[in-house]
């Protein structure tokens, strides 16, 4: 089976498989991440397909003028139209992954990590706003525990410079319910990869953490189940949460650190709170279990106002 990437050949795939566009069942709504560019890899320099929220997908390397497509996608079947022709596809979604085939040649797209850059195509109203800027007004928002409104009482933007990994927005809320040494923290990274490496046990080994500006301490990880908005009903974009207990050396305290990495975004959210170790405590106690109850509380006001936002700009 040959394979290729470019929607400008849709027309030649469009030959021969012309349906009356009465018999195409329409779907209402595209497929949960199907908004947004996609390329032939996540760098997406060249053959960008952008799916758009009006119905219509763009081909960015397409010749001066000619009409765009739409789409319908219905289970597993994906609908194009164009210049009058319609075809039907077999269509899958896996990830940040899509492809369709008509039985001889397939079409195979990666998302692309930068999303802003196609904010044209994807008809954004008015002035684009930088990921970044949308970040750091989104942490200055009252956050919800259930019923309980948190409100956020400071912000600090830390722009990425030089050599950092990422950009980071930190949230500082009502410490009279959060507690006083609570953060809300936001990172924004330049790949999805980048994103879903800094989240890892497995890449935030004991000597690289160790390395860090934290100081040399003793750490310890786990890992939890995100179980949705508000804890409470499971979500297809589920996650887990992963955890860092540091206990720096020659401290009395000890520092919880929770995120989760947004699926198929560059976003990692989640919370950070230290906590008073009890006299005589040594570097290896692990503290309560209510310590990281309390952190893992914090963390999903993050994860659940990111997931919001992002449910509201699905081009991201």
């Amino acid at each position: 089976m040959r394979a290729f990437h470019s929607l400008s050949l849709l027309a030649a795939l469009l030959m021969g498989a012309i349906v009356p566009q009465a018999a195409l069942a329409q779907s209402s709504d595209p497929p949960q991440g199907l908004i947004g560019a996609w390329g032939p890899d996540r760098d997406c320099a060249q053959e960008v397909a952008v799916f758009r929220t009006d119905g219509t997908v763009i081909d960015t390397g397409a010749p001066a003028g000619q009409q765009s497509a739409t789409y319908a996608v219905t289970g597993d079947t994906l609908a194009l139209t164009q210049n009058g022709s319609t075809a039907r596809f077999a269509f899958a979604m896996s990830g940040g992954a899509i492809a369709w085939s008509n039985g001889v040649d397939m079409v195979l797209k990666q998302r692309c990590d930068d999303q802003m850059a196609f904010a044209a195509q994807l008809g954004h109203p008015g002035p684009v706003v930088p990921l970044y800027d949308q970040i750091l007004a989104l942490a200055g928002q009252t956050l919800r525990y259930g019923a309980t409104p948190v409100t956020v009482v400071s912000v600090d933007g830390h722009p990425r410079g030089g050599s950092g990994a990422y950009d980071e927005v930190v949230a500082h809320a009502d410490p009279k319910l959060v507690g006083r040494n609570s953060l809300l923290l936001y990172r924004i990274f330049p790949t999805v990869k980048a994103a879903t490496d800094h989240v890892s046990l497995d890449v935030q080994a004991p000597g690289d953490f160790l390395a860090s500006k934290r100081g040399l301490g003793t750490m310890s990880v786990v890992a939890a189940k995100d179980l949705g908005p508000g804890g409470s009903a499971p979500t297809a974009d589920q996650g887990m949460i992963n955890c860092v207990r540091f206990h720096p050396k020659g401290q009395g305290t000890v520092i919880i650190t929770c995120l989760e990495h947004r699926p198929n975004t560059r976003l990692v959210a989640g919370g950070e709170q230290s906590f008073t170790l009890p006299a005589g405590a040594t570097p290896e106690d692990l503290g309560t279990q209510d310590e990281l109850t309390e952190t893992l509380d914090l963390t999903s006001l993050a994860i659940d106002q990111v997931r919001g936002f992002l449910a509201a700009n699905p081009q991201l």
